[in-house]
């Protein structure tokens, strides 16, 4: 009931937001929660795990125009090709291939500055481009049974010890119940007593998990909650989960190029391409802005700017291995993690639970109870 089923079952006439509940049926909590565990998880991640800013700055600009170059060459032939309609639609028809090839060279020449730069621009104002909220949030929202598993993995030891702390609990709650049948035979004392033990043995068990959070001296022993003494472990599982599922260079940049943020990037590229092409006409500026006009070279740079923001999807998976390679977010979340004081470190597994600890405790109840009913029947 925490992770299954994905989508909602049964009749759906109302299901509350975020919620597994609803008539008629029922939506595993984790799946139900997708997306409220995934904003958690991104509140941690950029308050105490990751600075994007920081991370993305580990990328060479130089390095990413050494990869990226080769391929943006294809695009100058779009961008001197329709500049060339653009402003000579009379003419450019009978501009022959070799002319074409040639001013293409001469340009290809200086395109390592111009996405170095790029890349420089685009670190500058990584966090108004690429919104990291939005990115992790989708992909839980259009792949629940990722957190599913994400959550399955990192928690897998705690949700063993809560099946068999039913088994172990019950069984002892169920002797002690016995006993009180046994000398007292009102028939709901089987449903009552059935209520109660399901009810503590969820109580014990989320108890145990999460509590205490700091380690407490006990003799010659150390207390502490089961999920919070294997914060290395963890760590290293929750790092590998959360890079491999939420945070691939394919998504990141994904985001930045078609993400929430689309036109502030776009805004960005084009005020940069009208400033590098005033730089680079250099001189010749003058001249060219008598000719065209200030309208008109703002229009050439847009129009240059629209044609590689058309070609960036195509040109940017060359820079997937190394853009990896470069951020380094898995041993940077790992890290982190580990360094955690705990009562912070406690906040990635426990909001799993911590809304719905009380709809937990309460269905083992009800599953109790229902047990307890069983068994009057059978005495019956």
């Amino acid at each position: 009931m925490t992770f299954y089923p994905l989508d909602f079952k049964g009749f759906k006439v109302w299901q509350p937001e975020g919620q597994p509940f609803g008539f008629f049926g029922w939506q595993g909590i984790i799946p139900a929660k997708a997306g409220k565990m995934a904003e958690i998880m991104v509140e941690l991640m950029t308050t105490k795990l990751l600075d994007v800013r920081e991370v993305f700055s580990r990328m060479d600009p130089k390095r990413m125009a050494r990869i990226l170059s080769e391929d943006a060459r294809g695009s100058l032939y779009k961008v001197v090709d329709g500049l060339g309609q653009e402003q000579l639609p009379n003419v450019w028809s009978l501009v022959p291939r070799s002319a074409l090839d040639e001013c293409v060279v001469f340009l290809s020449e200086d395109i390592d500055r111009y996405v170095e730069g790029l890349m420089e621009e685009l670190k500058e104002n990584i966090e108004d481009v690429m919104d990291l909220k939005h990115l992790v949030v989708s992909i839980a929202l259009n792949e629940k049974e990722l957190v599913v598993d994400m959550f399955q993995q990192v928690g897998e030891q705690e949700f063993e010890f809560i099946r068999l702390s039913g088994f172990f609990f019950g069984f002892a709650f169920g002797v002690i119940q016995s006993g009180l049948f046994y000398f007292y035979d009102a028939w709901w004392l089987l449903p009552v007593c059935g209520f109660l033990v399901g009810y503590v043995t969820n109580w014990l068990a989320l108890k145990v998990i999460f509590a205490p959070i700091n380690p407490i001296q006990i003799g010659p022993m150390k207390a502490q909650g089961l999920f919070l003494k294997r914060q290395d472990e963890v760590s290293g599982m929750f790092a590998e989960l959360s890079a491999d599922y939420f945070l691939k260079p394919a998504g990141m940049w994904g985001e930045i190029l078609q993400g929430a943020r689309f036109e502030a990037f776009r805004s960005m590229v084009e005020n940069y391409t009208y400033n590098y092409m005033c730089s680079y006409l250099g001189n010749a500026k003058l001249p060219v802005m008598i000719y065209l006009g200030q309208e008109g070279l703002s229009r050439l740079s847009t129009k240059m700017a629209s044609i590689i923001l058309e070609d960036l999807p195509l040109i940017i998976p060359a820079s997937y291995e190394y853009t990896e390679e470069a951020m380094q977010i898995q041993p940077t979340i790992c890290e982190k993690l580990k360094a955690l004081p705990p009562i912070d470190f406690e906040g990635v597994l426990h909001p799993v639970f911590e809304e719905d600890e009380i709809k937990l405790i309460v269905v083992g109840g009800l599953l109790g109870c229902a047990a307890g009913m069983l068994q009057v029947l059978t005495v019956l």
